[in-house]
């Protein structure tokens, strides 16, 4: 969050790497500025062509920052894991990839007594994916729509939550 607290040097080291990387695309976890703010920073230190703005969405700690336009978001799996997650599904331009793109922004649970709360994250995640796909849920995306899972998952401990996201095993099958 420091680079976008005034007068803070954070933000000069990071708007450098915004500056070199040039992503329409921003996935960020320990932000607590809100949403707001953060595309107003990305709005006067890397202005759109033709008028065009960022766009930034929040759940709970992460952030997302995007040059397309957002065509839904929600900020909980369902279950919800007690830990917000952005989960935002992005207009990109045919003329870039034919098809949107849906990104789950996650930041899990942190450090070595956070092992339950990280496998009931990842458990609730890999729900959510099974159910979005199957078309369960009250709002679903287009069949064949890429979704991408990224963040600070701070995959620390036994490599639970690491199988459950790459598998989708879930471990507690009845939670």
């Amino acid at each position: 969050n420091s680079a976008f607290e005034a007068d803070n040097p954070q933000g000069v080291r990071v708007l450098r790497l915004v500056q070199t990387i040039k992503a329409n695309v921003w996935a960020l976890q320990e932000v607590w500025s809100s949403p707001e703010v953060v595309a107003a920073w990305f709005n006067q230190r890397m202005p759109l062509p033709n008028g065009a703005t960022w766009t930034a969405v929040a759940g709970g700690s992460t952030m997302t920052v995007s040059s397309f336009p957002v065509v839904q978001h929600q900020s909980a799996t369902s279950p919800d894991s007690g830990r917000k997650v952005s989960l935002t599904w992005l207009d990109v331009p045919d003329s870039l990839w034919p098809k949107d793109l849906y990104l789950i922004n996650a930041h899990m649970t942190c450090c070595g007594d956070g092992e339950l709360a990280r496998q009931r994250q990842a458990d609730s995640i890999a729900a959510w994916i099974q159910r979005q796909r199957a078309g369960k849920l009250t709002t679903s995306i287009p069949a064949g729509t890429p979704m991408l899972l990224l963040g600070d998952l701070n995959l620390v401990g036994g490599g639970g939550p690491l199988h459950t996201l790459v598998t989708g095993d879930i471990n507690d099958e009845a939670a």
